[in-house]
């Protein structure tokens, strides 16, 4: 069954990106050079899962089983022709979680649980895309893309076990994304997208674990495991080409 809306609008997109298809291959004339070329302006549906947030301590992230589904908007240029042809776009996006409650000391034998209220994820990408379009009569491409990003997440922070881990945080960092996807213009001012993309986090995460305890203190190991922490985001669109 179909639960939720993205999956939905996925199954309407569908239907509609093949019935483009047949009007579009009807509508182009054969021996017509196809290629996508000059700047385009549109906005997608997307589903990001398994977003990532930094620990209270700042260090190392956290993955969080939660998906939301948003608007994303880009803007690029393209330059092609011979059937490729490469490209580069800007793409924004903005996210807003539920709630949550963590520890946030991961495999402390004490734990100490912190509340993150209205975590939000802000995502500005520069992307570089490379086009492949297989039918010489069909403005139809197939795209891989390679994107550069600042990701910006906000939160506030309660219950942690040290004060200056608790407040309103805003965190900022580079990071890089990459997909495929397909592009298919049935008229040379329209096209559509669909598209999926990894968001690559952090490569360690951060864990406490406690020793042994003497008459005064107790004692902890700090250490790194090598994780490969990533969100997905998979999107569907249209654009207007100029």
């Amino acid at each position: 069954m179909l639960k939720s809306p993205f999956r939905i609008g996925l199954v309407f997109f569908a239907a509609a990106f093949v019935l483009l298809c047949a009007v579009g291959a009807s509508a182009q004339s054969s021996g017509e050079k196809r290629y996508f070329r000059g700047f385009y302006l549109g906005a997608m549906y997307s589903s990001i899962s398994n977003p990532t947030f930094r620990l209270p301590s700042g260090s190392g992230e956290l993955p969080i089983p939660q998906s939301a589904s948003v608007p994303t908007f880009m803007l690029g240029y393209d330059i092609g022709g011979g059937g490729f042809g490469i490209g580069a776009r800007l793409l924004y996006l903005h996210a807003g979680f539920t709630t949550f409650v963590t520890s946030d000391m991961p495999n402390s034998p004490f734990p100490n649980f912190a509340k993150y209220t209205d975590p939000g994820f802000t995502h500005i990408s520069f992307d570089i895309l490379v086009h492949w379009l297989p039918f010489p009569d069909l403005t139809l491409g197939l795209y891989g893309l390679l994107g550069l990003a600042s990701s910006t997440e906000k939160y506030l922070i309660s219950g942690a076990s040290f004060p200056d881990w608790n407040g309103n945080k805003s965190r900022s960092e580079f990071d890089y994304s990459y997909g495929l996807g397909v592009r298919f213009s049935p008229i040379k001012m329209l096209s559509a997208f669909a598209e999926f993309r990894l968001i690559a986090g952090d490569l360690t995460t951060e864990y406490t674990g406690y020793l042994y305890s003497d008459d005064t203190y107790n004692y902890y190991q700090h250490a790194r495991a090598y994780t490969k922490n990533t969100s997905s985001l998979l999107s569907i669109g249209l654009s207007v080409n100029f």
